[in-house]
This record gives structure tokens, sequence and C-alpha cells, in this order.
């Protein structure tokens, strides 16, 4: 059985695909590719990393409102997820699918 990384690599990628695999991880733009594209499993691999990141920013604004260190764990969280929308970004235009650490296992479970 074929994990869902190879199964997005094996795809024919055209042009559309990419372009919806890069919105992506564009923060909430990540569910437009979710509601054009279902069928495309590389589309449909990158949102769902994608959709990860976004919720985990979604969550990082929520920790912002904590007394303390709520400003600490946003500025952290958000530049990690930043970082990890660039590297998908880049995944994309390489071609690639690269499954990121945790953001990926998660993805996985959706």
């Amino acid at each position: 059985m074929k994990s869902y990384q190879q199964r997005a690599l094996e795809q024919d990628l055209n042009i559309s695909s990419q372009l919806l695999s890069m919105l992506a991880y564009m923060g909430c733009l990540c569910l437009a590719p979710l509601l054009i594209n279902r069928t495309d499993d590389y589309v449909s691999f990158h949102t769902r990393q994608g959709l990860v990141i976004w919720v985990i920013e979604v969550l990082a604004g929520l920790i912002l409102f904590t007394p303390t260190f709520g400003r600490f764990f946003f500025s952290a969280a958000i530049s990690i997820c930043i970082l990890f929308s660039i590297f998908g970004v880049i995944s994309v235009f390489l071609e690639k699918a690269w499954l990121f650490p945790f953001f990926g296992a998660l993805a996985q479970k959706l």
C-alpha cells in the first residue's frame, strides 16, 4: 500500500495543481484548494499541511491573550508557521511533496 506522500508525487502536475498547492500555504486561503480540487492527491497533500499550519496560527492568536508568556509563544509559533509555509511553497515550486515534521503527521490524520 502506497503512502499518501507517494501517491501525491505520482500525479501528473499541471500549472493549476501547482498554483492551488501554493495557495494552500497562504493562511486562510488554504480552504480554496480544498473546495476547488479535492480529487487531486498532490493538491490535497499540500492543502492538508497548509490547513494544519493555519489552524496553529489561529491557536497562536488565541494564546496571544494569555498573560505573561502569551506574546513569546505567539511570536515563536507564528515564526515557525511562516517558516514552514515558505518551505511548503518551495516544495511546490520544486514539484516535491515534503512531509513536514509535526505538521505532516497531523495532516495525515485529517
